[in-house]
């Protein structure tokens, strides 16, 4: 049986990204914590590794894991592309997708489109960066 548990995102900025999440989608800071010392170098593989995080919410009960590594000497410089080897990105669903995306105009994200219509008509999707660059598939679903 599989139950996903959480989605983490490694962040450039906790607060900013926090409040980039909560915003776009409504969701409840259900902790918050530092972590540091042996335990969580162990955990993660990295020492001397300093991570402040942030577990938010959904009302259907979804918990989205936000991680800024204080020490890191790691960024994202660009927009990843979609065919990265790797985590390609994170669907979530939303109802007013046109809310969304004028959303994520006003931040300055990148949308690689408008909201389309799927071929089948099922919904309407998007695909953008959030303020990291990390992809989100943005759907409505229309049936």
């Amino acid at each position: 049986m599989l139950k996903l548990r959480h989605i983490g995102i490694v962040v450039r900025n906790l607060e900013k990204s926090k409040e980039f999440y909560q915003n776009l989608f409504d969701l409840e800071v259900v902790n918050q914590v530092i972590e540091e010392g042996e335990y969580v170098e162990k955990l993660v593989g990295i020492k001397d590794a300093s991570i402040h995080w942030v577990k938010l919410k959904a009302k259907d009960g979804t918990v989205l894991e936000l991680l800024e590594y204080k020490n890191s000497p790691y960024t994202i410089k660009d927009d990843y592309p979609a065919n990265r080897i790797g985590c390609s990105h994170i669907a979530i669903s939303v109802q007013d997708i046109e809310s969304i995306y004028n959303k994520l105009q006003n931040y300055g994200c990148t949308c690689n489109s408008n909201p389309l219509y799927s071929p089948d008509g099922k919904v309407r999707v998007m695909y953008c960066h959030d303020i990291d660059g990390t992809i989100l598939e943005i759907v409505e679903e229309l049936v």
